[in-house]
């Protein structure tokens, strides 16, 4: 009579089985993790591009920050792009203050 081994046959292919899971669950967490370390460095790049573009936008801000805050290149704008000019002596104006007494008010000896 031939007897049949099903119990040892079947023990391998489990143990091959469970081998390939467990290989196929290593290989996938790796690549996991190796995406996640190359979406990082994307990320990080990423940052880095735009903390460089706001400094060159910062020293470019602050270079004509500077160059506002000159007085000669500030009455060049005043002069070339609004228009403005010294003015004669025809065209000053004497404003009085609110509580200096009135002119008128001096003459009569009404002054304070």
């Amino acid at each position: 009579m031939m007897r049949i081994r099903h119990g040892r046959g079947l023990g391998r292919f489990g143990l091959l089985i469970g081998f390939t899971v467990v290989l196929t669950v290593l290989g996938l967490y790796q690549v996991n993790r190796q995406y996640a370390v190359i979406a990082r460095g994307y990320k990080v790049d990423q940052e880095l591009f735009e903390y460089r573009r706001q400094m060159e936008t910062q020293k470019r801000l602050s270079l004509l920050l500077s160059a506002h805050m000159d007085p000669t290149t500030l009455h060049a704008v005043a002069v070339e792009e609004l228009g403005m000019a010294h003015p004669d002596v025809d065209h000053e104006r004497f404003v009085p203050e609110r509580d200096a007494p009135k002119a008128r008010d001096m003459k009569r000896g009404r002054g304070r």
